[in-house]
């Protein structure tokens, strides 16, 4: 497949292309260069564990343990990848987490090709896409989402391509058959993104449908197009009720969260109840202050200012010049872009309902610069056909794209100068936690303000062969006798204001020169 594209590009692509994946090597390797490996966070831990479950009882559901109600892709390849490396499992999750997710540079050139028409406009969309911080954090961590979003990047270039190739009747069928492929794969990695990926087929479906409405484009082209839209949508649809009732049980949950999800917004929409969910309220705490949470969002108001300012324009183009037609990858690229902008829009809806955590539209933001990103190139390259040729625009791009990039890699990786929420660990605590996990058994220990070690020692050695019982947050369990203290709790207690809730007589009973764990005096007879 990426033979296709390179026999088709002129002589200097491969050339191009080579500094796009480095450049993209060097964006996804900064976590590993910046904390050597001692960097995760909630997600990472959760798979991790599902991966231990998995490689502990030899199958994709475990008669005991967590499992992953949302698909099995991720963590079978993940064992796989284990087993034949020799790795374990916390190396492939903090290391090769990252370092997998430059795959994802091959199939979104190949389909921004398709999309803008140029070798250009590819590299200058692809590049636009992963200077965003909102896509670069979730493909960062140990999870699904760098397949996820590779394999739909992937799918709709399949489905782009099979478009262009109806009078090849043999490629045509190995597209078709390929997509299909792609999109059970999907499903089998996440249920609930894949949904959004066929919800957003079916939008476009609608989209495509109201050109063909106002004879912008050329009918017959145009009206195969939707009929095959319409078939990808109904047998996609049909993938994923088999996945969820037959072949993957866990995944039926999604039944019963489909049904919160809509009584939780219809409580919003009709106001019938009051709901305490504010998902922009870590804005505030999150950062060391809100200017410079505007400041590395940059790219993020960017990407959605800009392509929201060039489809409006489009649509209107289309209300107003009813006499010019639009060619065919612009009508793909406006209805394939309004589509994903409106499932972000109703994540905004879903998270202000509380139905989902609050975080919907930070898992749907990353699908709309997928879209919103070969938007603005192709705006780019035909707008600004002339400007984009001299050294001076060049030099003026490479400077804004340093600059996005700078910002967007270290809010994708929470810079603890600037971040107050922090997600790398020390090897020194980690040291620490394996004492205390092998001394402190079934003992309450406090380990700081928030789950960043419990996250680290649940991803290192698995939850079920975690002994201690960690505590964390300001004030821990009145039961809690042994307190860990590090040089990086002791400037998380600074940065954040907190009091380190230890008593100053406690007996310190271990010390690695940057760690010691305490013990608070025994007040009664009863305590030890």
């Amino acid at each position: 497949m990426i033979n296709q594209f390179v026999s088709h590009a002129n002589r200097k692509v491969p050339v191009a292309f080579s500094i796009l994946v480095t450049i993209v090597s060097l964006l996804v390797s900064y976590s590993f260069l910046r904390y050597t490996g001692y960097w995760g966070e909630t997600d990472t831990n959760a798979f991790s564990n599902y991966i231990y479950q998995i490689l502990a009882s030899g199958t994709l559901v475990p008669e005991t343990g967590i499992v992953y109600p949302n698909g099995y892709g991720y963590q079978a390849l993940a064992v796989f990848v284990i087993e034949i490396a020799g790795l374990e499992v916390a190396q492939l999750q903090l290391i090769g987490g990252s370092l997998l997710a430059i795959w994802m540079v091959f199939p979104a050139w190949m389909l921004y090709r398709e999309l803008t028409g140029s070798s250009v406009g590819a590299s200058l969309a692809t590049l636009i896409l992963f200077v965003q911080p909102e896509f670069l954090f979730p493909i960062f961590r140990g999870t699904h989402e760098k397949f996820t979003r590779g394999l739909m990047l992937l799918g709709l270039y399949l489905l782009v391509k099979s478009f262009r190739s109806r009078d090849r009747i043999w490629h045509f069928t190995s597209l078709v058959l390929s997509f299909y492929l792609v999109t059970f794969a999907i499903i089998t990695f996440n249920n609930l993104l894949a949904i959004s990926f066929v919800m957003a087929i079916g939008l476009s479906l609608i989209l495509g449908g109201f050109l063909i409405g106002l004879r912008r484009v050329d009918s017959d082209t145009s009206i195969e197009i939707v009929r095959r839209l319409a078939y990808v949508l109904v047998v996609s649809i049909i993938f994923a009720f088999l996945f969820t009732f037959y072949v993957y049980e866990p995944a039926q949950n999604n039944v019963n969260l489909m049904q919160s999800v809509f009584d939780r917004v219809s409580i919003l929409l009709l106001d019938v109840d009051t709901v305490s969910s504010n998902p922009y309220a870590s804005i505030n705490t999150g950062w060391i202050s809100v200017p410079v949470y505007f400041v590395l969002s940059l790219p993020n108001w960017l990407i959605l200012l800009v392509s929201t300012i060039i489809w409006l324009g489009q649509s209107w183009k289309l209300f107003k010049l009813r006499d010019q037609k639009i060619v065919e990858s612009q009508t793909l690229l406006w209805s394939f872009y309004g589509a994903f902008a409106f499932i972000g829009f109703l994540s905004i809806i879903v998270d202000l309902s509380g139905a989902l955590a609050s975080n919907l539209q930070h898992r749907a933001f990353p699908s709309f610069t997928m879209l919103a990103a070969p938007l603005i190139a192709y705006w780019l390259t035909t707008q600004l056909a002339e400007w984009h040729r001299s050294w001076i625009f060049r030099g003026l791009l490479m400077g804004v794209f340093s600059f996005l990039a700078l910002v967007s890699i270290l809010k994708a990786t929470n810079e603890p100068l600037l971040s107050n929420k922090w997600l790398f660990h020390h090897p020194n605590e980690m040291q620490a936690l394996y004492w205390a996990n092998d001394h402190l058994e079934d003992r309450l220990v406090w380990i700081g303000f928030d789950e960043r070690l419990r996250m680290a020692l649940g991803t290192r050695l698995g939850t079920d062969q975690v002994t201690i019982e960690p505590q964390q947050y300001i004030f821990p369990s009145n039961e809690t006798r042994d307190f860990l203290v590090s040089d990086i709790i002791r400037a998380r207690s600074q940065r954040l204001n907190f009091s380190i809730p230890l008593t100053g007589d406690s007996l310190q009973t271990y010390d690695n020169g940057q760690v010691q764990i305490y013990h608070k005096r025994p007040v009664t007879t009863y305590q030890r």
